[in-house]
């Protein structure tokens, strides 16, 4: 949780922080998005455990895509097993008519 707040404070740096660079848009943008005061981004203890309390809660969240994802292999698996059976059964047929004389 540390470390990404850090990284985020070094693009805040990389960004707004620019003494002597003209405002732009991506600087006003970032700037109000983070309002800290006089242009100095710090975070301490407490945002730390609450953005690890934050990446916490969205890595157990169970988005739809994964039930997607999940289905479209069973279905390829199924349609594999079923591909592999009839050529088994095909197999075993061509056995038998050989076995039988049959060609």
């Amino acid at each position: 949780g540390g470390f990404g707040l850090f990284l985020v404070g070094e693009l805040y740096k990389i960004v707004v922080a620019q003494e002597g660079k003209k405002a732009t848009l991506a600087m006003n943008i970032f700037h109000k998005a983070f309002p800290f005061p006089e242009k100095k981004y710090e975070f301490n203890l407490t945002h730390v455990v609450l953005f690890s309390l934050l990446a916490a809660m969205l890595s157990m969240f169970h988005h739809p895509a994964q039930d997607t994802i999940e289905q479209a292999h069973q279905k390829a698996a199924k349609k594999a097993a079923k591909r592999e059976a009839a050529k088994e059964l095909d197999k075993k047929e061509k056995k038998a008519k050989a076995a039988r004389g049959e060609d």
